[in-house]
């Protein structure tokens, strides 16, 4: 109930949207993930960033950029793992080129049924040239893409790599 910051109407429709997001103020930043809805009304936490600093997903698993998704949890639970061929070898913004393969972190609100993901590129937006999921066009819900589940031991290696449920070390 305590209130954490003012922005306009506009913000606060494309925070809760995000689930999270970073506002500069001042001479700092601050971010904000949504931690609940109340009559409608998103409810948002500091977060602490420098434990998870792109915000959390479901369940206070952090979000780890370009190899998180949102998905509905009535079809996928937080920690399965997804292998998206197509995207093998594709560059990332830090010049790694991507393995295929994503962890269900979070949920999304508009992201319903089987085989629907949204895909977290952290601070990089779907419009900016430079997401390379924008450059393949992924944020286009026409795109349709193979996919597979992955469980056992490829799945459990997968999860250790990406240091789920946090963040793996830079």
């Amino acid at each position: 109930g305590e209130e954490l910051t003012k922005v306009c109407p506009r913000t606060l429709e494309i925070c809760g949207l995000q689930g999270s997001c970073t506002l500069i103020q001042g001479a700092g930043q601050k971010s904000y993930n949504v931690i609940n809805q109340f009559k409608g009304v998103d409810h948002f936490v500091e977060l602490d960033v420098e434990e998870c600093p792109f915000g959390l997903g479901v369940r206070s698993i952090c979000l780890d950029p370009f190899y998180t998704v949102a998905a509905d949890l009535k079809f996928y639970r937080p920690g399965d793992v997804i292998f998206i061929p197509a995207l093998v070898g594709h560059e990332l913004i830090n010049g790694k080129t991507h393995s295929g393969f994503f962890i269900v972190r979070d949920q999304g609100r508009g992201i319903i049924g089987k085989g629907r993901f949204d895909f977290f590129s952290g601070f990089y937006s779907w419009r900016d040239p430079k997401n390379p999921f924008a450059r393949i066009k992924l944020p286009d819900s026409k795109t349709k893409l193979q996919y597979y589940k992955v469980t056992g031991d490829s799945a459990k290696l997968v999860l250790s790599q990406r240091s789920f449920p946090g963040l793996p070390t830079i």
